[in-house]
């Protein structure tokens, strides 16, 4: 049982520190999986002056060579999405800024040779999903593929966790996922989401659809909460600031004591209060081109007082149109 992280990182960011926590909580519900790091010789340089020692935590580190004028992010995609290239053996692949909540001995035995979860928990992409989709890249995405097999094809993968056994076309499709990047990477573009749906496309959709439990994607998994094995949070400290504060104290005090690691494996922490459920209908609105929703929380927080103001009068303007309609 292979599990494998890449890490990119310098003392500027908190990449390391997510897949330390990750890692930490894999160990716990999984104490005899054999993790594999692949990271590259300048980020391997920082760890003697970390405070936290992940190194104590894998059992395989692997260090790709790098020219000096290579970035950090460009870095860390290379490694992604040629991983299959540089690790011998079946995996499964986990971004760092997961938790993992539950054992994943069974993922093994699945008779399937690469499989990811839909992204944003979608399985099916309907045509209003579609067409506004939450990553905009997507319609940048559907207009460079006019095939009709892409455009009837509907599902669109997270990377965030591939499940990949060692075989020739899953290293062939690892080769042609580099390549793809290193296109779009050209263009200013440095998200390996897309290159890899093309990939995927180009031959012949061999990525199999996994159960939503298995990458469980912060606020569009919300349904799966009950399930979850290993949940996604995203890098963003706006989203869940408790969390950040945990990671700041990883890098300067090093190993997470108990009571931080179980705040952090209850997941509901990972929402701010108060929080609503957007289902249903709501759902598309929310997604809509003309989403009043992103414009009304731009001003109240631009606008605080006058948001408050307008808030009242509109509600006292609909509440007496109630009332008016019932007197009718």
């Amino acid at each position: 049982m292979k599990f494998l992280y890449v890490v990119v990182s310098d003392n500027t960011d908190y990449y390391y520190e997510q897949a330390f926590l990750s890692i930490i909580t894999l160990r716990k519900f999984n104490p005899s999986a054999f993790i594999t790091l692949l990271t590259d010789t300048y980020t391997e340089k920082t760890f003697e002056i970390r405070k936290a020692n992940i190194n104590s935590l894998v059992n395989e580190l692997i260090v790709e060579k790098f020219e000096n004028e290579v970035n950090k992010i460009v870095r860390s995609r290379l490694l992604k999405t040629n991983m299959r290239n540089l690790i011998d053996g079946d995996f499964l692949y986990i971004d760092s800024d997961t938790v993992i909540t539950a054992s994943l001995d069974y993922i093994w035995n699945k008779p399937i040779d690469f499989g990811a979860v839909g992204d944003g928990n979608i399985n099916e992409i309907d045509e209003i999903i579609e067409r506004n989709h939450f990553h905009k890249g997507t319609k940048r995405l559907r207009k460079t593929i006019k095939d009709k097999t892409f455009r009837e094809y509907k599902t669109l993968f997270n990377s965030g966790v591939l499940f990949v056994r060692d075989t020739k076309l899953n290293r062939e499709f690892f080769g042609n996922w580099v390549e793809e990047w290193n296109e779009y990477a050209k263009k200013g573009y440095f998200n390996d989401q897309f290159p890899l749906q093309i990939v995927n496309w180009k031959k012949g959709f061999p990525i199999k659809l996994m159960e939503n439990e298995l990458n469980l994607q912060n606020i569009y998994g919300v349904v799966y909460l009950n399930k979850c094995k290993i949940f996604h949070y995203f890098a963003n400290s706006r989203v869940c600031p408790e969390i950040f504060d945990i990671l700041h104290k990883i890098k300067t005090n090093g190993t997470p004591n108990e009571s931080e690691v179980n705040y952090v494996l209850n997941l509901e922490n990972f929402y701010k209060k108060p929080s609503i459920l957007i289902s249903g209908q709501n759902f598309y609105f929310h997604l809509s081109n003309i989403n009043m929703r992103i414009f009304i929380v731009k001003f109240s927080k631009i606008f605080p007082r006058l948001f408050k103001f307008l808030d009242k009068i509109l509600g006292y303007i609909i509440y007496f149109k109630i009332n008016l309609r019932r007197k009718i």
